[in-house]
């Protein structure tokens, strides 16, 4: 017996890589704030998560893990992107 339909699955699915994405964009947002910490927690919290339904996502279909993969990559260079001017880089 299913305990969820599979459309229930795929907008769980979209709905945590949403909330991935969110959360790379929130930390890179909440930089140098009050809260940077906070964010970077959420954004690690978000990771895990997204990581974890990749992983439940590839016993969906073959190709049903291809998009939360591209997403965990989308999130690491969304974080690791750094936002600052030329001369604040060569310093």
């Amino acid at each position: 017996m299913d305990v969820f339909s599979p459309s229930t699955v795929i907008w769980i699915v979209i709905g945590v890589q949403m909330l991935g994405l969110f959360g790379a964009l929130l930390s890179r947002l909440g930089e140098g704030s009050p809260g940077e910490g906070r964010c970077q927690c959420f954004f690690l919290f978000c990771l895990a998560l997204v990581g974890t339904t990749t992983i439940a996502a590839m016993s969906l279909d073959p190709g049903a893990w291809l998009t939360c993969g591209a997403t965990l990559s989308i999130m690491v260079l969304i974080a690791l992107y750094d936002c600052g001017t030329a001369k604040e880089i060569a310093v």
